[in-house]
């Protein structure tokens, strides 16, 4: 809905809140917070975006994560 202000907005994301800042055509600056998804097939791409920076975060984030302390060589345990 461009128009939803009464003329055409420029939009940009927010820093959150809002979601999305707008101004409309004589310079008002309007605050959109998404609150919920209407499409379902915009619900499960979003689902599934989250899902795979969430794993892309973690995978960044692993030199964080302590290895464990019971591996390395085993002596003498092959013969």
């Amino acid at each position: 809905m461009p128009d939803f202000a009464g003329g055409a907005v420029v939009w940009f994301p927010g820093n959150d809140p809002p979601d999305i800042l707008c101004i409309d055509p004589v310079g008002k600056r309007i605050g959109v917070e998404l609150v919920e998804w209407l499409n379902e097939e915009q619900i499960r791409t979003s689902v599934e975006e989250q899902r795979l920076e969430s794993s892309y975060l973690d995978a960044i984030r692993s030199q964080d994560v302590h290895p464990p302390e019971n591996t390395g060589t085993l002596k003498g345990v092959i013969r």
